[in-house]
């Protein structure tokens, strides 16, 4: 390899790393970005405290298609994909309202996961 293949080789190794860094911080961005939109409007819409019948209205109109896991006292729930969620195919936002005995809510929780990476 001469001289000159090699320092292109570098840079092109180079780029291609930057680029990869960058897209990375984008997507923790908008992560960060997709967990704290959904807990403000938990928090807006279902205070902490809130009975079974305003959970289960607010996971109707934001979030149809939840379920309740008895072990964990919490609904889950699958967001809606946003606009670059189509690019990132395999990116889903699960909401989590967890409840207390008494079916009031007592925390939420916002998971992020990549399946298939």
């Amino acid at each position: 390899m001469t001289k000159d293949a090699f320092r292109i080789t570098v840079l092109a190794i180079s780029a291609f790393a930057a680029s990869l860094c960058c897209l990375l911080v984008l997507l923790w961005r908008y992560d960060i970005e997709a967990r704290a939109n959904w807990l403000e409007r938990v928090r807006a819409d279902v205070p902490l405290g809130s009975d079974q019948q305003k959970i289960e209205a607010f996971l109707n109109r934001s979030l149809p298609g939840f379920s309740f896991d008895e072990d964990a006292r919490r609904y889950i729930a699958v967001a809606p994909k946003g606009r670059w969620d189509d690019l990132l195919a395999s990116r889903k936002v699960l909401v989590d309202l967890y409840v207390d005995q008494e079916s009031r809510l007592k925390a939420a929780d916002v998971e992020i996961w990549y399946q298939g990476l």
